[in-house]
């Protein structure tokens, strides 16, 4: 089973809500194994008609010590 990193908590949010929201259904429980198999950001938006562009990547920094 491979496991993605899913850093996009605006993202992650809309997509447990969506799972939520379709519960006890078939199209509910295909998103939601997908969730849980780790399939990319990109595949499960599709399946849920997510759309993806409307959740940018938050950016990251780092503090480096010099």
């Amino acid at each position: 089973m491979k496991k993605n990193i899913r850093s996009n908590k605006k993202l992650n949010k809309a997509i447990l809500a969506h799972i939520s929201d379709w519960k006890g259904t078939v199209h509910g429980t295909a998103i939601k194994t997908m969730w849980d198999n780790g399939d990319d950001y990109e595949k499960i938006c599709e399946a849920a008609s997510i759309d993806i562009s409307q959740f940018p990547e938050e950016a990251v920094f780092y503090a480096l010590k010099i």
